[in-house]
């Protein structure tokens, strides 16, 4: 399904179905989180499936190695993990999975403080990968933003930083 097609429900009828106790709040809020989930639809789609065609990375691929290259080091699978908001079983396994490709974007170590802990970090064919896709991403990026000026997007940041409370990074971050 194209999300751009998908028809979100008037805020009328939001009212209808969720009945008679519904205020102005409830429904802007139930509004607001069905064109969040739109975006989100729609970037995946506009920016995060071109990088797959391109590339053949998935999201959580490439977000591993961005994760990598920003961090200039080898990370560990729990760190990795931590970063990204999932389970050390998930990375544990993207990286296996990774690591069986005919052509390894990441490699691994043994961590020399502790042994039972595996270091991974960008291989140079992953060097390589990014430094190659990512001027066509941050064009796809800012193409899709275009539409939305600098004030726009830090006001946007900053409502859904509290949407989702997060506190504002510090600016030397």
């Amino acid at each position: 399904m194209n999300p751009e097609m998908r028809l979100l429900p008037a805020r009328e009828n939001l009212r209808r179905v969720h009945g008679a106790g519904a205020t102005d709040l409830d429904v802007s809020g139930i509004d607001m989180m069905l064109h969040l989930i739109n975006a989100v639809d729609i970037i995946r789609a506009t920016i995060y499936e071109s990088l797959r065609k391109e590339t053949g990375l998935s999201e959580g691929k490439f977000t591993l190695m961005m994760a990598l290259r920003d961090a200039n080091r080898p990370l560990s699978i729990g760190t990795i993990s931590a970063q990204l908001g999932v389970a050390p079983a998930t990375i544990s396994v993207m990286v296996g999975r990774m690591l069986r490709e005919d052509r390894p974007l990441i490699s691994t170590s043994t961590s020399d403080r502790d042994a039972r802990s595996t270091l991974v970090r960008l291989s140079p064919a992953g060097k390589r990968l990014l430094d190659k896709s990512l001027p066509a991403h941050y064009r796809r990026i800012a193409e899709f933003t275009e539409g939305v000026n600098q004030d726009e997007r830090e006001q946007l940041i900053a409502l859904i930083r509290k949407l989702v409370r997060r506190p504002e990074a510090d600016p030397q971050d």
